[in-house]
């Protein structure tokens, strides 16, 4: 199955939020459930990587529907490894 997500680049987010990307090694992305993946800064900082999203499939994601933010990783095929209900991102 493929959707159709529309989203800010993850790397983009940070940057506005003052991060310096040149000190970030991995950040670490967590649900509401407490799924976790851990990203590289190579991934962080691949174009096409790693967006954080607000709609898919032409419908806005809301926690109603149960379809809060996600990190899309867009490069990789199992969907096992978006993070659902983003909770929290950590930086190191």
């Amino acid at each position: 199955i493929t959707n159709e997500h529309v989203g800010i680049l993850l790397k983009d987010i940070l940057a506005t939020a003052g991060v310096d990307l040149s000190t970030v090694n991995q950040i670490t992305c967590t649900s509401q459930d407490g799924f976790s993946k851990a990203y590289s800064k190579a991934d962080l900082e691949d174009p096409e990587k790693l967006f954080l999203t607000f709609a898919m499939d032409g419908e806005n994601l809301s926690y109603e529907n149960q379809d809060c933010f996600f990190i899309v990783a867009k490069n990789e095929s199992f969907k096992q490894n978006w993070t659902k209900f983003l909770k929290e991102i950590e930086i190191s």
